[in-house]
């Protein structure tokens, strides 16, 4: 009942008015949503480049997207963040593996003051070497209470076993020394290199007109340089060699002090298309969902495991697949063999219809969910940007999960899981 009323809310929301999508003649997509129900506007700037950017040194990007809000050629840190401040936002700036996000949100009378000012932050920021210095030592102070988490150091080890000499190496956290090394002249190389249409994307939903918006963002960044626009939808993405499979399988621990061991089993793949999404996500559900496959064979009949986690990261050639639980150390062997058995098992056969079913009802209460707010909804739009997705509504995603196959779930599987070998690592 809860999933529906969800539903029905976004529904509402988005129905209200006709979206708009629109390629500029440089290449930068504009993508309005307008939800004339609301009273806010999440305004989004998708910059194409991130933490996976080998063109630049590791950690160029988290530096660059933190000094973007250490102010503009007009405005200081502190005034530009006041200026967002008196529109009723904040303004963020976040690296990721394939972007940088600048963010705010606003309410909807101070829309377009929003989106100047998420312009200025990008086209015009400072890049002052004292800043970058700063910078250095809070993204240093950041990664060393990332490492206080034992489990970053089981993350960053499956990564590095993974993806040895491959772009997806950068995955992991970068260590302090790779912070330090960076000098100015790296991230300013890096943000000019953004200046590109074909690898920004402008988004906006909420309660906004879509050809006052489109014609804004055309003022703002229409002038910068273009070249070709991406082939697919969305914005220029770099295509990743696929990783060298595992020659045999491989076993690691990693010693950290913890009350919770951990284990985590992955193979690295050649990513999946953009049409497998759907059937990726239910598969991920029904190996490592609540209730599910290696869930109920490993907590709830054993006790062993206080949580599963199955998915993995998919890019452009490339991505990988993981299952991770923690558990008694004295079970993690034990364990290993279950999550080997549910592999070989999705591989060999179709899912059940019921498990299909519990599936798809789950994955539609989480749609529902990330697209009942404004910003949620933002970022469901850049998410289908980065892949390479068509923009669709809550709806067709819908459709398309409920169109997926137990034969489809298990071709993807024999695919990513048949005949390959899997590094298992433990930490304790």
């Amino acid at each position: 009942m809860r999933g529906n009323l969800i539903a029905l809310l976004v529904f509402s929301i988005a129905a209200a008015a006709p979206a708009l999508e629109r390629r500029l003649p440089n290449g930068l997509l504009v993508v309005v949503e307008p939800r004339t129900s609301t009273e806010t506007v999440a305004i989004r700037l998708v910059i194409g480049g991130g933490n996976l950017e080998t063109s630049a040194p590791p950690s160029a990007a988290r530096l660059h997207a933190a000094m973007l809000l250490r102010g503009t050629r007009e405005r200081d840190g502190f005034v530009l963040a006041r200026a967002a401040e008196e529109l009723g936002g904040r303004l963020t700036a976040v690296s990721r593996p394939l972007c940088e996000i600048v963010s705010i949100t606003v309410p909807a009378e101070n829309a377009h003051a929003a989106m100047r000012l998420v312009v200025e932050t990008f086209l015009a920021p400072r890049l002052d070497p004292a800043d970058l210095e700063k910078e250095k030592n809070l993204l240093a102070g950041t990664l060393a209470t990332e490492r206080d988490q034992p489990s970053s150091h089981r993350r960053d080890a499956v990564i590095h076993t993974l993806f040895a000499s491959h772009p997806l190496d950068r995955l992991a956290l970068p260590a302090d020394r790779e912070v330090r090394a960076v000098p100015i002249d790296s991230v300013r190389t890096f943000h000019r290199g953004r200046l590109k249409g074909g690898l920004l994307a402008l988004l906006a939903v909420g309660h906004i007109e879509p050809e006052r918006a489109a014609a804004l963002a055309a003022e703002l960044l229409g002038s910068l340089p273009g070249g070709e626009p991406p082939a697919s939808n969305g914005i220029e993405r770099p295509v990743l060699p696929a990783p060298k499979p595992l020659a045999s399988d491989v076993a690691r621990r990693v010693s950290q002090r913890t009350t919770q061991a951990e284990l985590t089993v992955a193979l690295p793949t050649s990513g999946i298309e953009q049409a497998e999404r759907p059937v990726f996500a239910l598969l991920s559900h029904v190996l490592g969902g609540f209730q599910e496959r290696l869930y109920s064979e490993i907590r709830e009949k054993r006790g062993w495991a206080y949580s599963i986690d199955a998915g993995g990261e998919n890019f452009l050639g490339a991505g990988l697949f993981e299952v991770t639980t923690g558990a008694k150390k004295e079970k993690l062997d034990d364990i290993e063999k279950l999550v080997r058995v549910e592999l070989q098992r999705l591989a060999d056969a179709p899912v059940t219809s019921d498990e299909l079913t519990r599936a798809v009802r789950y994955l539609k209460t989480s749609e529902a969910r990330r697209d009942a707010t404004n910003a949620g909804r933002a970022g469901v739009l850049a998410e289908d940007l980065l892949a390479g997705s068509p923009r669709r509504t809550y709806e067709e995603r819908i459709a398309l999960l409920e169109s997926v196959t137990p034969v489809q779930i298990q071709t993807l599987a024999r695919r990513l899981f048949m005949g390959k070998h899997v590094a298992a690592v433990k930490m304790y």
